[in-house]
């Protein structure tokens, strides 16, 4: 006997972390598959910066160098990849079928940068809000509302 069943993951993400929650619409499950933790995503800029800009001096004409990149958005882009790239080995071994995404939108664009085509078709639906701090209880009401879980 074949089984009917989908296995939807819900990805839950933003800068400090991401959980990913496993669901059953028919057995109505919902349980914590694994969880991603990115403390770096609440640092300060200056934490995450090891030193000072160098200065520079030519003549009577001087300076402080200035980073090109912002280093809290490249720890956040390093983190999303990390996510896609989680997300991207599970879809490849077959561990769901397919997904609920669920970030903030600057993270979700940061994310979207490193999903290729195969994990995007797996993208059912997206939710651009940041729901991280809701409990697994709040966030079923808020994703699967025609559900009585």
């Amino acid at each position: 006997m074949v089984s009917d069943e989908i296995t939807t993951w819900v990805v839950l993400a933003g800068a400090s972390g991401a959980r990913i929650y496993e669901h059953h619409r028919h057995g109505k499950s919902f349980k914590l598959q694994h969880e991603l933790s990115h403390p770096e995503g609440r640092l300060k800029v200056h934490d995450l910066v090891t030193d000072k800009p160098g200065h520079y001096g030519a003549g009577a004409a001087t300076g402080a160098f200035t980073q090109d990149h912002d280093p809290k958005d490249n720890e956040n882009t390093r983190f999303a990849k990390e996510v896609a790239d989680y997300l991207d080995h599970a879809r490849a071994t077959n561990q769901f079928d397919e997904l609920i995404v669920i970030m903030p939108p600057h993270f979700y664009g940061l994310f979207e940068k490193h999903t290729h085509d195969p994990l995007q078709k797996k993208i059912a639906r997206h939710i651009m809000k940041d729901y991280m701090n809701f409990s697994e209880h709040e966030l079923l009401k808020e994703i699967f509302p025609e559900q009585d879980i």
